[in-house]
């Protein structure tokens, strides 16, 4: 099919170091001067790659100390495995129900329950972990198991550095 593309959404969460809200953490000098050209024109204290790329580049106080997430690592841990499984189960349902395997119906809507019910506590839990400042930070979209997809499905406006998409 001519014409198919990947959406602007796609594209844009490709690159999240782009976006003035996303917190990669403390980063290495040659990294940080790229943040810091990317974020020229942002206010430092309201773009967190920005501030995370000036404190690697600037001598003085190291970076801030990690954002503590407000969920224990093994409640993640947990809510992580319970969705990859609910994932699992529901793909191996719908293979079954395309074959045409009786009762595959009944597996397929259980599986599908237990898939959204899965997603809504993962979802709920992350955003439930983020701090309160409106930064998200990537540690946490890791350990949650986020793609920047799925973090641009739960929060919306992520932002553009300096209002408009850069490399675009």
């Amino acid at each position: 099919m001519a014409g198919i593309q990947q959406s602007d959404v796609e594209r844009r969460v490709d690159m999240p170091f782009t976006y003035c809200r996303i917190d990669p953490g403390p980063v290495p000098k040659r990294f940080g001067r790229l943040l810091v050209r990317i974020h020229a024109d942002c206010d430092e204290m309201l773009c967190r790659p920005k501030l995370r790329g000036v404190q690697s580049v600037s001598p003085g106080p190291g970076p801030d100390a990690p954002l503590i997430c407000r969920v224990a690592d093994d409640r993640i841990v947990a809510i992580v495995s319970r969705y990859a499984d609910a994932e699992a189960a529901l793909k191996a349902a719908q293979a079954a129900f395309c074959d045409g395997y009786p009762e595959a119906t009944k597996v397929m809507l259980t599986a599908a329950n237990e898939f959204a019910s899965a997603r809504h506590q993962r979802d709920s839990q992350f955003l439930h972990s983020l701090p309160g400042d409106g930064t998200i930070p990537v540690a946490t979209i890791t350990k949650f198991g986020l793609s920047y997809t799925e973090v641009h499905r739960l929060l919306g406006g992520l932002g553009p550095a300096n209002g408009r998409w850069v490399g675009m």
